[in-house]
């Protein structure tokens, strides 16, 4: 309804355009409608490129490698992320870190462990040059995960333990820190890391819904 009121209002070609199309987009996104939103965002795109609107033009781009189709969404990634590198102010260039997150998990899924890695790195990398240790030490742990998917058990640990010495670090550093030792065959070292995880993610609401990872989790930690 919000939106709606904003049409009658809107200076066409403008910065309020391109914000409107993209929370219009993003309404159909969150209600499940891909195909509205797709064409929403990239309306969005296109009305940011005429009206020189290179942050929002990034958030188009970024939705896009959302809300596109699987087997488009890696490429609109690439776009967004070569767009945000190549931009000269700040403001543009701090979509870079949402941009390798969300593309090193795509690459993740593709099995694509290298280029998955490098994008994390670059993560880790863009968050520390921005002080936001908190986001730096996700893109960390996101490496360790990586490294364990690429069978490098040895790294992969040396990751975590370099996390689990923060004492705020997550339940999240406990888990993979299971598997990683069940993965080398000490399953008695591995028992009480999941007990933790199990413990401490079993409370956390969208991990809960994953009803076989937290079987797992218990079954292992018991």
């Amino acid at each position: 309804r919000i939106l709606d009121g904003v049409v009658a209002r809107m200076p066409k070609r403008s910065r309020v355009e391109v914000r409107y199309l993209l929370e219009r987009g993003r309404t159909h996104n969150s209600a499940g409608e891909t195909e509205n939103a797709v064409s929403l965002f990239k309306r969005a795109l296109a009305v940011g490129q005429t009206v020189n609107e290179p942050f929002y033009v990034a958030d188009a781009l970024h939705m896009l490698g959302i809300a596109a189709a699987p087997a488009e969404r890696l490429a609109w990634n690439r776009k967004a992320i070569e767009f945000a590198e190549k931009a000269e102010d700040r403001q543009t260039r701090g979509w870079l870190g949402s941009l390798y997150n969300n593309t090193g998990w795509t690459l993740f899924d593709e099995g694509k462990y290298d280029e998955s890695l490098e994008l994390f790195q670059r993560c880790y990398g863009h968050f520390l040059s921005e002080n936001q240790p908190d986001r730096a030490l996700i893109a960390k742990w996101s490496m360790g995960k990586v490294l364990r998917a690429m069978g490098k058990l040895d790294k992969a640990l040396q990751v975590q333990r370099e996390l689990e010495r923060d004492p705020a670090h997550s339940p999240f550093v406990e888990e993979e820190i299971a598997e990683i030792l069940y993965a080398r065959g000490d399953h008695e070292s591995a028992k009480p890391y999941f007990q933790q995880a199990y413990e401490a993610l079993s409370q956390i609401g969208w991990v809960a819904e994953d009803v076989e990872r937290i079987a797992r989790l218990k079954e292992l930690g018991g």
